[in-house]
């Protein structure tokens, strides 16, 4: 007699699931790694969802079951790694902190992901490919740069909420110290002119923290001309 789904005790059924999600999660995990590997090794146009099912060592059909096609790939592969590494779960843990010290560990954070070899090698691929594929700048924008920028702000603006700092906007706050922070460091390693020097990007870090500080601490804040 065949066992139906409807048969199932909900207990057991239960099980089933939970057993199958730590399965599906490694599936997922797999074919996020074999996508990233291929994208930068063969290029964005290069890459089929062929070859990334081999290289997962899953088939085609479970690819497109997680994933719509390869944009939504790629996408995925990005925000994966920026989550990773700008994980919320560690700037919580520095919420509570002066904001000075707070920022120093966001930075370094963000350096950590920029610098990281793979997230260089990303950024070239887009810059080469994008001419050839808009949409390939846009997926990389808005699931890199946008989360980024979002999970910073949402750090400076707990800061400012609690009186801590001044700024008008925490988005624009947040692009102002991404933007200070990328500066030389980035340059330098996209370029490949040198190794960064020891204890270089630690002072680079302070030197933006710093300066911004130094504009949205309140005391700081401009007072307004008394009327005539």
């Amino acid at each position: 007699m065949s066992l139906e789904i409807s048969d199932m005790p909900a207990r057991t059924m239960a099980t089933a699931r939970k057993r199958g999600r730590p399965l599906d999660a490694a599936k997922r995990a797999a074919i996020l790694e074999a996508a990233g590997q291929l994208f930068l090794a063969q290029g964005y146009e290069g890459t089929s969802m062929d070859a990334v099912a081999a290289a997962a060592g899953v088939s085609k059909l479970t690819v497109y079951k997680r994933f719509a096609g390869k944009e939504a790939l790629f996408a995925q592969v990005i925000r994966a790694k920026c989550d990773r590494m700008m994980d919320p779960f560690a700037i919580e843990q520095v919420q509570a902190a002066d904001p000075r010290a707070g920022m120093m560990v966001v930075g370094r954070l963000f350096l950590d992901l920029i610098l990281d070899p793979q997230a260089i090698a990303a950024h070239r691929l887009v810059l080469i490919e994008g001419p050839r594929e808009p949409r390939l700048a846009q997926l990389f924008f808005e699931n890199a740069v946008e989360q980024t920028v979002a999970k910073t702000a949402a750090f400076l603006d707990r800061h400012r909420q609690a009186g801590r700092l001044r700024f008008a906007d925490a988005r624009e706050a947040a692009a102002q110290f991404i933007c200070l922070l990328k500066g030389n460091p980035h340059m330098v390693v996209m370029l490949g002119l040198r190794p960064l020097a020891e204890g270089e990007l630690e002072a680079h870090i302070a030197t933006c923290v710093d300066l911004l500080l130094a504009a949205w601490r309140p005391e700081t804040a401009t007072a307004q001309p008394a009327a005539r």
